[in-house]
């Protein structure tokens, strides 16, 4: 079976776990990619975790937030038997290219696993340039994981926080 990113987004999905808000280094068991410094922690930046299952696969979310900098980051993948392949990033940057997302195109089978963007399959789309420009970050602690939840359609049980 062939699964694409945005058959894994409308599938129905269970098991939803949400982690609270930290700081600091994003530990290998919350979110296994083979090079973990290419996602910039400490300072400002603050990072939680969401968890669920959805045809056949175990799903993360990874929130990132740094109000300091008006950087958002929201990053999908599935687990495989030793890392996990990154499917998408939904992202706002202000002064940069607004609300953007960068995705796999293919199948989640084709997507290599263990980095954060697979350059062979990823593809950007982003706000026309007016609607980037006149983006203002709105992104906090208490709406970060409605964003999430909106854009990869989850739902935590007793509402969004």
């Amino acid at each position: 079976m062939t699964t694409s990113v945005f058959d894994l987004i409308r599938a129905e999905k269970s098991n939803l776990e949400v982690g609270p808000w930290k700081e600091g280094k994003i530990p290998p068991s919350s979110f296994p990619i083979n090079r973990p410094r290419s996602i910039p922690t400490g300072g400002a930046w603050k990072w939680r975790m969401c968890e669920f299952d959805a045809l056949g696969f175990h799903c993360r979310v990874l929130i990132r937030l740094n109000a300091e900098t008006d950087r958002y980051h929201a990053y999908m993948s599935v687990d495989t038997d030793r890392s996990v392949k990154v499917l998408c990033h939904h992202e706002l940057h202000i002064g940069d290219k607004g609300w953007h997302c960068h995705f796999a195109s293919g199948t989640i089978e084709d997507v290599m696993e263990g980095v954060l963007r697979d350059r062979d399959c990823f593809v950007m789309k982003e706000a026309a340039p007016s609607a980037a420009a006149a983006t203002m970050f709105t992104v906090n602690e208490d709406n970060a994981l409605t964003k999430a939840a909106q854009r990869y359609r989850f739902e935590a049980k007793g509402g969004l926080v």
